[in-house]
């Protein structure tokens, strides 16, 4: 028979914060702050660039109410050249911020958004402390990984019913190995798939390219002639830094240290600022309607190149504290309102940011040379990144719930369909529980690939969702359980189009589970916790 157990006051309050839901206490915080709105929504990367704002004597922390925690983040604020001004912290990748965005604009009465920080450098032309404010904003790390053996005119998987697109444009992984032929093929650049507030709810959208807000824009214009610091300690750079408006930047949950890439991006998209957050930011406010602007300062020439070999280390607290010195120039303009990557280098060189804690070879990497039959191969390798997570009780591992995991071990025995009409597959469909999952923003239809993800990482299901679905869930410590499958990634089963034949019958597979893992669920009431 169950127990039950009665929580106390903090107990609950406890439970109710750790699952996401907002606490009484909470929600009177935010909507008394909320009555003093609106705010201007100020979004940094990371510590290195935050604190250097929180230090400025620009802004002023309101002494009633600093700060409020919810989610794992904590919102600031304050007020900047008598601004009314909160202030949150991402964290690393597009996940992260994406997440504290829309907390941020969901929580809060926003008028604008304001994104800062640090970025890789992919303009020769411009030096590194350069503040650069991009026009548009690019997630450029979706894509469809192509099967080795199909060319630029073979149509892509799930591109004809709107799914994936060519219209955007590929790396070839060819082109970057002497003319040596490669099982990696090609990536085709996808556009994200936006559900906007403007729009009909549950009805997509594509974009890749996000404008920043125009009259924004207009009003960095006049932050060109902005001085800013041109040396750190005796080490100066060659000529002083400027502002700047550029055409574009891109961001993916990668660390471009790698000149190769860096070109690539430059010359494809004509990209100047390579970060990892902004797009994220972008993509959001762009959904809400909320006009936004971001100001990235250069820390190094991606890839290397620059004078400064190890610009970087030398240079990036000069970067964060322009991009800090010119948001808070911008915000007084305002007016008041009534996988790092680096050719040449080892496996057993340090990765750039590495001796910080930024980031780590001890996940692996995945070395593109090994898929051109030994040739060269500039891209060189990229090492598999943790994600950094901020969770609301210091859980220290992302797993599916254990109790979860072994209600859904009863479903092993499931009696699946096996025929889509008279298309059947080898033998029946079976519930079973596997070990490892991945996801990234990259549609696999390519071989090697997918077999490098199996001895990697012993990974069974590749997909584009869960692991966000599963580090957010981690974060707020909610209980999850995570798929069917609907083709052999990249080919090779005995269904050459299998995806196309049976997706539809591995949804509702999927659906069939789900539903049956539910009714194994036991009823939850009130205040009491059940517990075998």
């Amino acid at each position: 028979e169950p127990k039950e157990r009665y929580e106390t006051h903090h107990d609950k309050r406890k439970r109710k914060e750790a699952n996401g839901e907002i606490s009484p206490t909470v929600l009177s915080k935010i909507e008394w702050m909320n009555k003093r709105g609106p705010y201007l929504g100020i979004v940094a990367p990371n510590n290195f660039e935050l604190n250097p704002l929180l230090a400025s004597q620009a802004y002023v922390p309101y002494p009633s109410l600093p700060f409020i925690d919810f989610a794992g983040r904590r919102f600031r604020f304050g007020k900047i050249s008598n601004q009314r001004v909160v202030i949150v912290m991402t964290g690393l990748g597009v996940v992260n911020a994406g997440v504290a965005t829309q907390l941020l604009v969901s929580l809060f009465r926003l008028k604008g958004v304001l994104h800062y920080g640090i970025a890789g450098n992919a303009d020769v032309n411009l030096e590194i402390g350069d503040v650069t404010i991009p026009k548009y904003w690019a997630h450029s790390g979706l894509w469809n990984w192509q099967r080795y053996g199909d060319g630029i005119d073979d149509e892509l998987a799930l591109e004809a019913p709107g799914d994936y697109t060519r219209d955007i444009g590929y790396l070839q992984f060819s082109k970057y190995t002497n003319g040596s032929d490669n099982l990696l093929n090609r990536v085709w650049y996808q556009p994200e798939e936006i559900f906007p507030v403007t729009g009909t709810p549950e009805v997509r959208e594509h974009i890749f390219w996000v404008p920043v807000d125009k009259s924004y824009l207009n009003l960095a214009r006049q932050l060109e002639d902005t001085k800013l610091p041109q040396c750190v300690n005796t080490t100066c750079l060659p000529r002083p830094p400027k502002v700047t408006i550029v055409d574009r930047g891109v961001s993916a949950s990668v660390f471009v240290d790698n000149a190769a890439y860096r070109t690539f991006l430059r010359s494809k998209f004509n990209a100047t600022a390579v970060e990892m957050e902004s797009a994220a930011v972008a993509l959001i406010c762009h959904q809400q309607s909320i006009p936004f602007v971001v100001i990235r300062a250069l820390s190094d020439l991606a890839g290397g190149g620059s004078d400064m070999s190890n610009e970087a280390d030398i240079f990036g607290s000069l970067a964060a504290q322009n991009s800090v010195d010119v948001l808070v120039k911008f915000v007084g303009l305002l007016p008041p309102y009534g996988s790092k990557i680096q050719y040449g280098a080892g496996i057993d060189n340090e990765l750039a940011l590495e001796g910080g804690g930024d980031y780590t070879r001890e996940i692996g990497y995945l070395e593109f040379a090994k898929y051109t039959n030994g040739s060269d191969n500039l891209l060189n390798r990229i090492w598999y990144q943790p994600e950094e997570i901020f969770p609301v009780t210091g859980t220290p591992e992302v797993r599916v719930d254990e109790y979860f995991l072994d209600i859904a071990s009863k479903l092993e025995n499931t009696k699946l369909p096996q025929c889509v009409n008279t298309t059947c597959l080898p033998r029946p469909p079976k519930v079973t529980i596997v070990d490892k999952g991945v996801s990234a923003s990259v549609f696999v239809d390519n071989a090697a690939y997918r077999t490098f993800l199996r001895s990697k990482f012993n990974a069974t299901a590749v997909e584009m969702e869960s692991a966000a679905v599963a580090l957010i869930s981690h974060e707020q410590n909610i209980p999850f359980i995570v798929r069917a499958l609907s083709d052999l990634a990249g080919g090779g089963s005995e269904i050459s189009n299998e995806a196309d034949i049976f997706g539809s019958l591995a949804a509702v597979n999927s659906v069939d589970v789900l539903v049956k893992f539910v009714g194994l669920l036991p009823q939850y009431r009130g205040s009491k916790v059940q517990s075998e």
